[in-house]
């Protein structure tokens, strides 16, 4: 269908280069990079989850969001919970792992720690992010899509002023870096996960 197309919009140089070679029998297309941003919100409500969770003020509360998949670092976040007792974590969205997510926590007995909320309207999102301490996007690295990985949820969290723990996958090591917002850590060390998780709750960006 490329010959029916003019213009093809892309959220990442990376995928630019890559599209642009495999596709460069197509002379005639131009190509655009539009970043992920999302607009900028006025939450004159946020969520009070602390309250409606029960959740005491010393906990650290780092959120995940977006579609509840594998790869996406749902286990890992679940597992540094049962790490440290004065962590919690809000995963907020829908999809086809929901319930193995909820077993998992429920066999590493944290469930009265994790909490699962049904998928919200875009901008309710914010409500609830702007709430948290700590955004979650750590990917695993095992597949091109992954690889080039730029999600939405990363500019989310940034704009409802969450520092970010993250993996270190080509374009989102490039924002953490170059704007200092966050850490990067191995999508399969917990351990260092959770030094990194304290550490951003005791240093605020």
């Amino acid at each position: 269908f490329l010959r029916f197309v003019d213009d093809v919009l892309v959220t990442a140089p990376t995928d630019l280069d890559y599209l642009k070679k495999k596709y460069s029998n197509h002379k005639h297309l131009n190509w655009h990079v539009i970043y992920n941003y999302p607009m900028n919100v006025d939450v004159l409500n946020p969520k009070n989850l602390r309250e409606d969770f029960s959740i005491p003020d010393d906990n650290i509360m780092v959120l995940y969001q977006g579609v509840l998949h594998k790869g996406r670092g749902i286990s890992k976040l679940i597992k540094l919970t049962s790490l440290d007792p004065n962590v919690s974590s809000i995963i907020i969205g829908d999809g086809v792992e929901k319930d193995s997510y909820i077993n998992y926590a429920e066999l590493l007995n944290v469930s009265n720690r994790v909490f699962f909320v049904d998928k919200v309207s875009y901008l309710e999102l914010f409500e609830y992010s702007f709430c948290c301490d700590i955004g979650w996007a750590v990917i695993i690295n095992d597949s091109l899509n992954y690889r080039y990985a730029l999600p939405n949820k990363l500019f989310e969290y940034l704009l409802s002023g969450l520092p970010v723990v993250a993996s270190p996958l080509e374009n989102i090591e490039n924002i953490i870096q170059s704007h200092g917002v966050g850490r990067l850590v191995d999508y399969n060390d917990s351990k260092k996960q959770l030094e990194v998780v304290q550490f951003l709750s005791k240093n605020k960006f």
